[in-house]
């Protein structure tokens, strides 16, 4: 590590607190530059040392720790902090996703632990202020470069493009992708499907298909390629739907670029109605490429406390990114009643209403990916299948068609 992590404390003096401090004092990589058990005290240290990390307890002089945290957050709503609890439970988790806390630690702490935690989060936020600062340079040169380009007429490029994504793996996503493609093609609509899940996408075996071409051959045909071309590369679904799959063999995967996939988007877009894209399960600059792209990001979340905190750090990352967030819209599948959460409590937990809610009907769902049908060709009254007709009909209404 080539500098180290600089945190600070916003604690009650107590055994907790001494704890960190020895932890800290024995980690090469992490340097304490302050602690204070008073609000006003720290935002001043943290104005004045420019902490990566503040670790907050859970009460402090009499003060919410949650409390404080907004604080810190309300004066710098990108500053990492970690929480310390002395117990763990559901509204815990839910308070801090509420502030954006990154991560929630239980006392007492084992050294390991908190310095995994401390790592975990200082990478996450680098890599969130690297995007941030690209982004920005990318605005500042947009504006200061305006060349005239020729307006592009709705019948040139009339796709719509709409985005399933989650860092969360296992959530349902190209469950929701698959049969959502398959949905709008079933309305008559001309729908392509992507899966950019480069190293490890799952469309083909969940629908059953088989490529004509390998993908990654496309690299020789990009000078080239034109719409007839490109649909040799995909693979024709019997709903209709125009499948373009990742590669089977993951070393395949390092020879798609990212600009193989944006001629390829821009190709669909003058000839399809919908181009649906699974996103894999991370960022990277093809997946940041397809989501700006987007005109709708459908976030799929489930009915658990870990999927709503990735989805809360996935809001954050797109809004740095200067990802609109009237583009992004919350999918809860795999819904389940009396685990603890309800939906009232995701929308409040992530300031955003859910755009539709898909049940859990698990045994279907995992049928239907066996034998790689997706269930609403096979089994279009289950309740499944009616949530993503609903999704179908939000998506049909958001691009202006008939719902």
């Amino acid at each position: 590590m080539d500098e180290k992590i600089k945190v600070m404390l916003l604690m009650e003096e107590g055994y907790i607190r001494d704890s960190v401090r020895v932890i800290l004092s024995v980690t090469e990589d992490i340097v304490l530059v302050g602690e204070t058990d008073n609000l006003g005290t720290a935002l001043e240290l943290i104005k004045k040392f420019t902490p990566d990390i503040t670790i907050v307890g859970e009460e402090v002089r009499g003060n919410d720790g949650f409390a404080l945290s907004q604080r810190i957050m309300d004066e710098d709503p990108f500053h990492p902090i970690i929480f310390i609890a002395t117990r763990l439970n559901v509204d815990t988790y839910k308070n801090a996703l509420y502030v954006g806390i990154k991560e929630v630690l239980k006392a007492p702490l084992y050294p390991d632990e908190l310095k995994s935690s401390i790592v975990r989060v200082h990478k996450a936020s680098k890599k969130a202020g690297r995007l941030t600062v690209h982004m920005d340079a990318e605005a500042s040169l947009e504006n200061e470069v305006k060349p005239d380009i020729k307006e592009t007429d709705e019948e040139e490029s009339r796709a719509r493009i709409i985005s399933t994504f989650s860092i969360k793996g296992g959530v349902g996503k190209t469950t929701i992708s698959t049969n959502l493609a398959v949905t709008l093609a079933q309305g008559g609509n001309k729908t392509a499907l992507l899966d950019l899940d480069i190293y490890s996408g799952d469309v083909a075996l969940a629908m059953n298909i088989i490529p004509r071409r390998r993908v990654s051959d496309l690299g020789n045909d990009i000078q080239r390629l034109d719409l007839d071309l490109l649909e040799s590369y995909m693979v024709r679904h019997p709903s209709g739907v125009m499948v373009f799959l990742a590669p089977f063999n993951i070393e395949h995967a390092d020879y798609i670029k990212l600009d193989h996939i944006e001629k390829v988007l821009d190709l669909l877009k003058q000839e399809y109605d919908y181009i649906i894209i699974d996103c894999p399960s991370y960022f990277y600059d093809i997946a940041m490429m397809a989501l700006k792209k987007s005109d709708v990001i459908l976030l799929v979340a489930t009915m658990d406390i870990l999927s709503l905190k990735s989805i809360k750090n996935t809001i954050s990352v797109l809004e740095n990114a200067k990802v609109a967030k009237n583009k992004m819209k919350l999918v809860l599948n795999k819904y389940i009643r009396g685990v603890g959460l309800t939906v009232n409590d995701v929308e409040a937990t992530l300031s955003m209403p859910v755009t539709t809610v898909i049940p859990l009907e698990n045994q279907l769902a995992i049928s239907s990916m066996n034998q790689g049908i997706p269930f609403v060709a096979g089994m279009r009254r289950a309740k499944v299948s009616r949530g993503i007709y609903n999704l179908a009909r939000e998506i049909l209404v958001m691009a202006g068609g008939k719902a």
